[in-house]
């Protein structure tokens, strides 16, 4: 007698859900010949929010040439998932095949905001040049300088672009520039830490057992450490 074998009751999404966790391209394939709901949202995750969080090019490309739409997704939106991973490839895939570039998660978080909390100075460009809007507020009111905070080129970034600049360019120009704020001091402070920890990781990336480079290397870090405290406390104060 022949034994049967365990009906699989999961729903075509879950199913595509599940091999894009196992990175099986073979089975995502398989499922979207077989007529896989591409656009389905189980368990509060859609196939390419999935795909996005995960880094698959190979499975984004396959699900947006199904007919995936680019900006389903669940608890969070597939452009957001791609930039708080990283996969910046992902991120101009789903962008190019149309992904509305302000959409937020289900507190407001967009893209943008997530690029900026992760300091990705490259991937916040990006997204300004395809249209991102630095004003928009997530649930708690909060723009993406906020989320910014600790990130002292990403801020110089925003700064300029918020609403409170705007305002102040529609105002007649002064003959003599205003001193920089003390909050602007540190940043620019911070700036040249930064290049300057950088310039003695390049220098120890040749020579690991030089003593004295690895000395200096640990006073600059904790300069720059220093640094981003007092600009955190400053950016508080002007934020009050």
């Amino acid at each position: 007698m022949a034994i049967e074998g365990k009906r699989d009751d999961r729903t075509s999404g879950e199913k595509l859900v599940d091999a894009i966790r196992r990175g099986s391209v073979a089975d995502v394939n398989k499922l979207i010949a077989d007529g896989a709901e591409v656009n389905e949202i189980p368990e509060e995750e859609s196939p390419i929010g999935v795909a996005a969080e995960v880094g698959n090019e190979t499975i984004v490309d396959a699900l947006l040439q199904a007919g995936a739409d680019p900006s389903c997704g669940g608890l969070s939106v597939p452009l957001s998932s791609a930039v708080w991973q990283g996969h910046d490839g992902i991120i101009r895939k789903i962008l190019d095949a149309g992904a509305r570039i302000d959409d937020g998660d289900e507190d407001g978080t967009r893209p943008l905001m997530t690029a900026a909390r992760k300091g990705r100075l490259d991937v916040v460009k990006m997204l300004l040049d395809r249209g991102a809007d630095p004003k928009a507020t997530d649930s708690d009111g909060q723009t993406a300088i906020h989320y910014a905070k600790g990130h002292a080129k990403v801020v110089a970034l925003l700064k300029p672009l918020s609403a409170a600049q705007q305002v102040k360019r529609q105002k007649p120009k002064r003959e003599r520039p205003p001193a920089p704020s003390p909050l602007e001091l540190v940043e620019q402070e911070v700036a040249r830490a930064e290049e300057r920890v950088a310039e003695l990781e390049r220098k120890l990336a040749d020579d690991w057992s030089d003593m004295s480079l690895l000395s200096a290397h640990r006073a600059a870090r904790e300069d720059l450490e220093a640094l981003l405290r007092r600009w955190e406390s400053l950016f508080e104060e002007a934020q009050a």
